[in-house]
C-alpha cells in the first residue's frame, strides 16, 4: 500500500509529542539528536507496531543522525508488513 505525502505528514504529527515544529513537509529533517530519547523511542515503537516493521530494521534505521519525512515514508513503504488505514 502506498500512502500520500499528506497521510505520512499527518501520521508524524500525531506521533510527535514535542510541539517545536509547526510546519512539517516531506523535506523536514527530524534531527534525532535534538529530541528527548523517550520521544524518539515512543515515535519509532509506534511506527514499528502500526506498520509491523521488525524491531531490528527500525533500530538500524534510527542510527542515522537525522532522518527526513521522505525517508520515513520510503522506509515504511519498503519494510511494512501491516497496512493500516491512515
Amino acid at each position: 500500500m502506498s500512502y500520500t505525502d499528506i497521510q505520512i505528514i499527518e501520521f508524524i504529527k500525531t506521533l510527535r509529542s514535542t510541539q517545536d515544529v509547526v510546519k512539517i513537509d516531506m523535506n523536514t529533517t527530524l534531527d534525532t539528536a535534538k529530541f528527548d530519547s523517550l520521544d524518539i523511542a515512543i515515535f519509532f515503537i509506534n511506527l514499528q507496531e502500526l506498520f509491523g516493521i521488525p524491531e531490528e530494521l527500525v533500530q538500524e534505521f534510527i542510527k542515522q543522525p537525522s532522518i527526513t519525512v521522505s525517508e520515513i515514508k520510503n522506509f515504511i513503504e519498503l519494510e511494512q508488513t501491516l497496512f493500516p488505514e491512515l
